[in-house]
């Protein structure tokens, strides 16, 4: 029989010192060659990766709306126009491209 194995339910960063788990960051924000995490507690880690380079690391609920932004839709309100409007009040804007991806993902999530 084959098992597959599960996927991960925390992210490391800081060299694997620390393990955030995945359903408690709301997003991940570039800034340059840094990425900050959110959480829903309101904190923000700063790690020395760039964005890019999470991007196998986290589930399908992880979506990148724009250049600088991967979002879990678990914690998207809603679309307005072009801006996202999260749970803890933020407002994320979104790439033109990334619209019907959004749409067909969301209802999935929200």
């Amino acid at each position: 029989m084959n098992t597959f194995p599960s996927p991960p339910s925390t992210l490391s960063i800081l060299r694997n010192k620390i393990r955030v788990p995945l359903s408690s960051i709301v997003r991940l924000e570039a800034d340059k060659n840094y990425t900050y995490i959110i959480l829903n507690d309101g904190r923000r880690l700063m790690t020395s990766r760039n964005l890019g380079s999470y991007q196998t690391e986290l589930p399908e609920s992880f979506v990148r709306v724009n250049k600088g932004c991967f979002l879990n839709l678990y914690y998207l309100n809603r679309r307005q126009g072009r801006q996202l409007l999260l749970s803890d009040g933020s407002v994320i804007p979104l790439a033109r491209r990334k619209i019907k991806l959004l749409k067909s993902l969301s209802s999935s999530f929200v």
